[in-house]
C-alpha cells in the first residue's frame, strides 16, 4: 500500500486550519455581561458601568483513520 505520509499530514493541517479559521469566524457563542465596578480608596468609593464581552470557540475534532487531532480550544 503506497501512501505518502508528507501528502496526508499536509493535508491534515491544511483541514486543521480551515477547521480553526472557522472556528473563530462563527464562535459557538458570545456575549456580554453587565456589572457594576466600585473602587475604594482612602474612603471615597466611585462606581463605573462595565462589562465583559466574550466569545468561546468550538472545540472541533478531525476525525481520520490515523486516529482522532484534536484542535483545543483557542
Amino acid at each position: 500500500m503506497g501512501v505518502d505520509s508528507d501528502e496526508m499530514i499536509r493535508k491534515t493541517e491544511q483541514e486543521e486550519r480551515a477547521l480553526s479559521h472557522y472556528s473563530f469566524k462563527y464562535p459557538a457563542f458570545r456575549g456580554e455581561l453587565p456589572f457594576d465596578l466600585t473602587f475604594t480608596f482612602f474612603g471615597k468609593s466611585v462606581t463605573r458601568k462595565a462589562k465583559v464581552v466574550y466569545a468561546r470557540v468550538a472545540l472541533l475534532r478531525l476525525v481520520q483513520a490515523g486516529g482522532v487531532h484534536g484542535m483545543g480550544q483557542l
